[in-house]
């Protein structure tokens, strides 16, 4: 089984979670999976644990947003800071019938100097988002705008949808 498909049944999984907590899957370098349920705002992710540094995280958004908050990408950097080759974000986002899955991958720390405008063009879209009351077109903006930027910064984002429960489809 690859990382890839193990993060998509991970999402899967947290897709069927129907509560206004965040929740979070981490897996760790020796395989093992932290699962954790933080609050509608936000859950906190410890990065290096007795199973060694994590290497994925896939989490929930509560609202309909499919695109990396600030404290995601902040995640996904930190993971990379700590030497995690390749590690892998995942938002998930269901609205009870679909789930939407976006997943990066970074490919080596990006250069300090750019971390600062990844972080402001992050905090604009946070802004617009609350602003919109979590509008899931200006999530999709976000996502389109930020996914051609991030290819140059060595981070790939690839996305999935798929039902929750196929049978009623």
């Amino acid at each position: 089984m690859t990382v890839a498909k193990d993060l998509l049944e991970l999402a899967r999984e947290l897709a069927g979670l129907r509560d206004r907590a965040e929740h979070a899957a981490v897996v760790y370098e020796d395989g093992s999976v932290l699962h954790l349920r933080g609050t509608p705002f936000g859950v906190g992710i410890p990065l290096v644990s007795d199973h060694g540094r994590a290497v994925a995280v896939v989490h929930t958004h509560p609202v309909p947003r499919t695109a990396p908050s600030l404290p995601d990408l902040q995640v996904l950097i930190s993971m990379a800071r700590l030497g995690v080759p390749s590690p892998k974000l995942a938002t998930v986002y269901s609205d009870g019938v679909e789930a939407t899955v976006s997943v990066y991958t970074l490919r080596g720390p990006p250069p300090p100097e750019l971390l600062r405008l990844i972080e402001e063009k992050a905090m604009e879209y946070e802004a617009l988002s609350v602003e919109s009351r979590f509008d899931s077109s200006v999530s999709e903006k976000q996502l389109r705008e930020q996914a051609a930027v991030f290819g140059r910064l060595g981070i790939s984002v690839e996305r999935y949808r798929f039902r929750l429960h196929p049978e009623q489809g």
